[in-house]
């Protein structure tokens, strides 16, 4: 083999501080490897391949338009994206009294901003207590787009799958969380 024709060694005879600088990476990439440590965006194959554990029952949300359940799988990607995303952020504001509720993470990433861009930013970043509080509105003309009709309640409520035979089977244990 003939090691002249590799790139290391061509860049080499070419910019030595440009293979200095390769090597020094991917000896440093190598490290980070070894010890798992993430750098993007090497991303180590480790965190794709530990055992995971199947838990014996997993809850998940359903949404009923007009007191019929909604098939949900049936809207497309984002559709379903939006609507399950959106109720779990407003979900999570109502438990916490139409507060914002990553404050402290808001707190941490902007302290080096001066107190008018801060405001300014938080302003366009949190939805205000009134537009919250009027979620279930947005909801049902929504999905009423989506779905062409009109919608006169929406239920959410949350069923148990019980696993069995490697296969998770709807329960009867459902629980309404919200209705509007």
């Amino acid at each position: 083999m003939n090691f002249n024709q590799l790139f290391i060694v061509r860049l080499w005879k070419s910019s030595k501080l440009l293979s200095i600088l390769i090597i020094v990476f991917c000896i440093f990439q190598l490290i980070f490897s070894l010890k798992r440590i993430q750098s993007f965006p090497w991303l180590t194959w480790d965190m794709y391949s530990r055992t995971q554990h199947i838990p014996q029952q997993i809850t998940q949300r359903e949404f009923y338009i007009n007191d019929s359940l909604l098939n949900i799988v049936a809207l497309s990607n984002w559709q379903e994206e939006v609507v399950k995303n959106s109720y779990s952020y407003y979900s999570a504001m109502k438990k916490n009294n139409f507060q914002p509720i990553f404050t402290e993470a808001f707190d941490s990433r902007t302290r080096f901003l001066n107190d008018k861009t801060k405001s300014c930013v938080y302003e366009n970043l949190y939805n205000i207590k009134a537009e919250i509080k009027d979620y279930p509105n947005w909801l049902k003309r929504y999905l009423s787009s989506i779905k062409k009709e009109k919608i006169h309640t929406i239920t959410v409520k949350e069923r148990i799958f019980v696993l069995e035979n490697n296969h998770y089977q709807p329960s009867n244990l459902t629980t309404t969380i919200d209705e509007f």
